[in-house]
């Protein structure tokens, strides 16, 4: 309705400015009719610039519409909905993470290693030692106690894998400490029984200048379905 008021003032003025013009092209030479004409053309020049303010208006009356259609298609677009990516849970070394009805879990330690040996050797006992002098091993050692009522295989309670700068990873095999540490035994052969604990060792063949430089070094523990890291380096 604003737009066309405007519009109608506009042409209406026009009208009369052209009316205006008719009427002093008619008038005669004497000085009234001059005197007249120069009223006229005052007044021509006042409406020309009522005329030149009222399309000032109008175009602005516009702008403010395109503007205003703008921001509603704005308000009408869907919010961008933040994605939280979960934080994966961390272990720390000798603290304890129970899963309920499941195992109770502790991270002793994971150190780099040519040979690993169990802790309370035997004169007789089981060791493990790279063959290549360019390799060396990552030995994870996590305590597990079973909370389920029947005995489950050792090597099925969790799985360890080591991460390399953020990109390179490298999987493990697993023993288990047997006779109180005197010895290693296979892990697929020895159940943990409900309320027991077995002391694992999670072994990841690397290069051994992963052990020497500064990039970091990450373990993945799984546990059910439930992923945990810890920060070897």
């Amino acid at each position: 309705m604003r737009k066309r008021w405007i519009r109608s003032v506009i042409l209406s003025t026009s009208l009369l400015i052209a009316v205006w013009g008719m009427s002093a092209c008619s008038s005669g030479t004497s000085s009234t009719a001059s005197a007249d004409t120069s009223a006229l053309e005052k007044k021509i020049v006042e409406l020309e610039n009522e005329n030149k303010a009222l399309k000032a208006k109008l175009e602005a009356a516009e702008g403010s519409n395109d503007t205003n259609r703008g921001n509603q298609a704005v308000s009408e677009e869907e919010p961008v909905q933040a994605v939280v990516a979960d934080k994966t849970p961390t272990l720390e070394a000798n603290k304890a993470v129970t899963v309920d009805k499941y195992a109770e879990v502790t991270l002793l330690g994971s150190k780099f290693k040519k040979k690993v040996t169990p802790p309370n050797p035997d004169s007789f006992y089981t060791y493990y030692e790279v063959k290549e002098n360019e390799n060396i091993y990552l030995d994870t050692v996590i305590k597990v106690k079973s909370l389920l009522t029947i005995g489950k295989s050792a090597d099925e309670f969790l799985s360890v894998d080591v991460l390399y700068d953020g990109q390179y990873e490298y999987g493990t095999f697993s023993t288990i400490e047997d006779r109180g540490g005197a010895d290693f035994t296979y892990t697929n052969i020895t159940r943990i029984e409900p309320l027991k604990s077995g002391v694992i060792h999670f072994l990841a063949e690397v290069p051994e200048d992963i052990s020497k430089d500064d990039k970091p070094v990450m373990i993945k523990v799984k546990i059910e379905d439930q992923e945990y890291t810890f920060q070897v380096k």
